[in-house]
């Protein structure tokens, strides 16, 4: 009990000897003051303090006693007698407890069963292990009494607790592990010993055991190693186990662990054994993905096909095909992957191929009689019905027969969404983009999340196409591996390869719902052309934003940028110009330049034809068409005197040039140039004259100044010539004749040359005459041959023959034989070769024979007869004579 506040003020020491205490012990209570203070019996706990420590009124005192066992003080050693003594008192040598009879004094020893007391103060007075070293103050029977501390052991006489040890006795396990760790106390021999799985070291302390330590039984190891036993007399892993590197476990074997004998595997793994010292699937079973176990060879697993195929051994009819095992065709998995299962009508398929029953094919995924077919009842075989004959009552009996077709009218027809086909054989069905649709329930019935837009049937948004007739669901973020598997599903998305995700393409970005990838419209922000480009068609980045090109206009929705059209609004003419030529901006609006007009969608603006444009001076005409003047009937007209014609199309004016200038009669041509000719529809100038530029007015033609780019170039213009370094000059076997206007063949007997006469010309003979050479500086004809005219070598015996025809029927054959000789070996030729086209033929007027006309070489030379040679026969050409 504690003290009241009021006394602990009023407390002295009361503990002096009380051996001579002066207070009659029959009639006065002795106070426990540090001097003798008496005061009457009666006075004890009635509610005064008449000690001066007020130790009177202390609860615990025994009102029919006088003595100072009332002491209740937490500092005081309480003597057996019921007496106090202050703790200075307790083992200074001295009985101050004055036990009668006792050899040893209350305050000068304890012992192991004696009694103590137990309190929360922590001054309390005198515990067990002051006399007792690892004693402690207990309740174990009802008393406090003083007990050795668990792990220690009293000796006989209860003077001192000692730590138990290997063998000494005990009751309880605590008694042995709280002195030696792993120590226990056996119910048989209540002596301490070492726990299961570890033994004792110089009998000191337990050491667990490992593996390969000494054991007697199965206990001495499995307690320390789980999954140990003792195999003579060592501690060894169960079968099916191997002991860790530092041999403190025991671990399960998997696949790949070293083994010796195949009990080492197939105790920890059925089907399992031990193949070239490590452990291995058993053939027909497979390793688990952790390693920890053989399973059966199940259907997809991988497999190896040599030296024998793994999945044909354990599942028949199936085969190894590129690492992974397959049904084979005309089979499929089982529910669990275990068999091939035959496939029959109504079976699980990826392709036609697995269906090998006759007019069946995998149609979603399912093996079924093809379109028009009806399977039969035990769903191995396939028959055609006709569509439309087929009497029925309700749906069923028209789609056992045909899929996709109902019963209407008691006769099986096709279902909304199909169509009869292939003679009635057949519902076909509306797939996504094939067929014609009227509303989205025709979509919706044969194809789930399907809607009509356009007339065909289309996935609806948010669905991609996953087979003809299946839409599946599709978002922004979904596992791909190519961009294709993300476009059928949102449009404007491609694939990332690197995180394998559906992403929106650029310039788009995910909705609210990652279900579409919208595109930025104009007026948001960009960083380049590319960005609207993408999103907009003729759309520009300008100033941080996207905006229409000029000549478009923005749609309400901002997605669109269209072309403006004549009449649409407009602030400047680039407004109009920039998607229409030939126009401008006028009061606001686009309109046609003068000389233009609408066409008649009102998106172009056309010439008017010259002929066409009113005019009331000639200003109002050549404003409009340079070239042209106001006629009398107040329209324009090309202005012909000054050298304009009207084009073929008679939208423009062109001044005349030949060569250019089209036409279709020669007086088109010669209105402007006389030298000039309708030939092919082109004017043209005729032969010996060629047009000169840049006027392209037609002048004399002249070797080594008209210019050329291929030999018809110059022959077209002047025979006997040929294009040589751009220029035309006399072909070999001709020369110069009439100061370079004419180039003259070189005939038999005149002078001849094979080297460059001038400006790189020959007089070579071989080039002109056939079966002739330059010998001696004269044309001759070769060894072998004679002259037979004078551009003409014959065979020397065609020449006898020849002069002796007068003998009769040698006569006629000599004749015939020469002609026909003549007529096959006429000499080369270099004449009139086509000018514009292989089909056109230059013919210049007046020139028999491809000679000049007179007016060429009048007033400068006179013709020679023998300039010329009859070319080879050409075509008739198409020349207008008018």
């Amino acid at each position: 009990m504690k003290w009241i506040p009021l006394l602990v003020i009023f407390h002295v020491s009361c503990f002096a000897p009380y051996a001579d205490a002066a207070c009659d012990s029959n009639t006065q209570f002795t106070c426990c003051g540090g001097d003798i203070e008496c005061v009457d019996i009666s006075r004890q706990k009635d509610g005064r303090f008449d000690c001066t420590d007020g130790s009177d009124e202390s609860p615990s005192i025994d009102e029919s006693k006088t003595d100072r066992g009332c002491c209740d003080r937490p500092n005081a050693f309480h003597c057996l007698s019921g007496t106090c003594v202050p703790p200075t008192s307790i083992l200074d040598g001295y009985n101050d407890c004055n036990n009668e009879g006792d050899s040893l004094a209350d305050d000068e020893h304890k012992y192991v069963g004696s009694k103590c007391e137990m309190s929360l103060d922590t001054n309390l007075c005198c515990p067990c292990d002051i006399y007792i070293a690892n004693s402690e103050c207990v309740n174990k029977t009802g008393d406090y009494l003083c007990y050795c501390k668990s792990g220690y052991m009293s000796d006989d006489l209860g003077m001192t607790c000692t730590k138990r040890k290997f063998g000494d006795p005990c009751d309880v396990d605590p008694d042995c592990y709280d002195a030696v760790d792993n120590t226990v106390c056996p119910s048989d021999t209540k002596l301490c010993n070492c726990r299961n799985g570890w033994y004792v070291v110089n009998n000191e302390y337990c050491v667990r055991r490992i593996i390969t330590d000494s054991c007697t039984k199965d206990l001495d190891c499995s307690p320390a190693v789980a999954n140990s036993n003792c195999t003579n007399n060592v501690c060894l892993c169960n079968t099916g186990y191997i002991v860790s590197a530092d041999k403190t476990s025991c671990n399960r074997r998997v696949i790949g662990d070293s083994c010796t004998v195949n009990t080492d595997c197939s105790d920890a793994m059925p089907n399992s054994l031990c193949d070239g010292g490590f452990c291995a699937c058993d053939f027909k079973y497979t390793k688990m993905d952790d390693n920890t176990g053989c399973v059966s060879i199940k259907i997809a697993d991988t497999c190896l096909s040599t030296p024998s195929d793994e999945c044909s051994a354990q599942i028949e009819n199936s085969e190894c095909k590129e690492g992974q095992c397959h049904c084979s065709i005309g089979y499929r998995p089982s529910t669990d992957n275990t068999t091939c299962i035959r496939v029959l009508l109504g079976d699980h398929c990826i392709s036609d191929d697995v269906c090998t029953i006759l007019d069946s094919e995998c149609s979603r995924a399912l093996c079924q009689c093809s379109k028009g077919y009806k399977a039969s009842s035990d769903y191995k075989t396939c028959y055609q019905i006709i569509l439309g004959s087929e009497s029925c009552s309700v749906d069923e009996d028209c789609d056992l027969y045909v899929g996709h077709s109902e019963c209407v009218g008691n006769v099986c027809t096709c279902q909304i969404g199909y169509f009869r086909d292939l003679g009635n054989t057949r519902c076909t069905e509306l797939e996504l983009g094939k067929g014609i649709c009227y509303r989205d329930s025709a979509c919706a019935t044969s194809i789930p999340n399907s809607v009509c837009a356009d007339g065909q049937c289309t996935c609806k948004e948010g669905y991609f196409q996953f087979t003809a007739a299946q839409c599946n669901k599709r978002d922004i973020g979904s596992y791909c591996l190519a961009d294709d598997v993300c476009v059928e599903g949102i449009n404007n998305t491609f694939c990332n390869k690197d995180e394998n995700q559906c992403q929106c393409s650029s310039g788009y970005s995910p909705d609210d719902y990652y279900m579409r990838c919208v595109e930025t419209v104009v007026g948001e922000k960009c960083g380049a052309d590319a960005a609207c480009t993408i999103k907009v068609a003729h759309s520009e980045c300008a100033s941080g934003g996207c905006r229409c090109l000029p000549g478009y206009v923005v749609s309400t929705d901002r997605r669109t940028c269209t072309a403006r059209r004549l009449g649409d609004r407009c602030n400047t003419d680039n407004d109009c110009s920039s998607v229409m030529s030939q126009t401008e901006c006028i009061r606001g609006r686009c309109s046609c330049l003068d000389g233009y007009r609408p066409t008649s969608a009102n998106t172009s603006c056309s010439k008017i034809p010259v002929g066409e444009l009113p005019c009331s001076s000639n200003d109002d005409c050549t404003k409009i068409e340079a070239g042209s003047l106001c006629s009398e009937n107040g329209v324009c007209t090309c202005d012909v005197p000054n050298g304009f014609y009207t084009t073929p199309d008679g939208l423009y004016c062109k001044l005349y040039k030949n060569g250019e200038a089209r036409c279709v009669a020669n007086t088109t041509c010669m209105e402007h140039d006389l030298q000039a000719r309708c030939i092919d529809g082109i004017c043209d100038c005729v032969l010996g004259f060629y047009p000169r530029k840049p006027e392209m007015v037609c002048s004399i033609s002249k070797t080594r100044v008209i210019p050329c780019t291929s030999d018809v170039h110059c022959t077209s213009y002047m025979p006997g010539t040929e294009c040589t370094s751009g220029l035309c000059r006399c072909a070999c076997g001709h020369y110069e004749t009439r100061n370079g206007y004419e180039c003259t063949k070189i005939s038999l007997g005149e002078s001849c040359s094979v080297l460059p006469l001038v400006d790189n010309m020959t007089a070579d003979c071989g080039c002109a005459i056939r079966n002739a050479s330059c010998q001696n500086g004269d044309c001759t004809c070769l060894p072998g041959y004679v002259a037979g005219g004078n551009y003409i070598c014959l065979p020397v015996a065609i020449a006898v023959i020849a002069a002796v025809a007068a003998l009769g029927v040698i006569v006629g054959v000599g004749v015939y034989l020469y002609k026909k000789y003549q007529s096959s070996h006429t000499a080369r030729t270099i004449g009139p070769r086509t000018a514009y086209g292989t089909n056109a033929v230059n013919v210049r007027p007046n020139t028999p024979g491809n000679k000049y006309p007179e007016e060429v070489l009048d007033g400068l030379v006179k013709k020679d007869s023998n300039i010329f040679y009859t070319p080879e026969p050409t075509p008739t050409p198409n020349v207008s004579t008018t």
